[in-house]
């Protein structure tokens, strides 16, 4: 009767190894930069809602509100473009956005230095 073998776990001399394979940094990479993918969208996602219930949250009207968004979406694909400098970008951007106070207002072309840096960088 044979018996059944089960993968041995990672032991600290041989998980260096297979964590500094190429391999394992891109997928890294990969997985990291969709899940700030993700974050990104889920931010644009509350800024589409929040915007549809009231714009008063804002402070302005809703034709710079829709520019914002036009922005958004631009600043988006940009990203996705050039996947590589996705995760600094997004990071970034979120960062500051999420410090705001929800009273703040802003204006259709508010957006941070740095945001400007990496989509002029493009």
């Amino acid at each position: 009767m044979e018996m059944a073998t089960f993968p041995k776990p990672l032991l600290a001399s041989n998980f260096f190894s297979a964590a500094s394979s190429s391999l394992s940094f891109i997928g890294l990479k990969r997985v990291r930069a969709v899940l700030w993918m993700r974050l990104w969208f889920k931010g644009l996602l509350w800024l589409v809602c929040s915007s549809i219930q009231t714009t008063k949250l804002f402070c302005m009207s809703p034709i710079k509100l829709f520019h914002f968004h036009i922005i958004c979406v631009l600043f988006g694909v940009a990203l996705l473009s050039s996947f590589k400098n996705f995760s600094f970008a997004s990071t970034t951007w979120l960062t500051v956005w999420g410090k705001r106070q929800s009273f703040q207002p802003i204006s259709a072309f508010d957006v941070p230095f740095s945001l400007s840096l990496i989509i002029s960088s493009f």
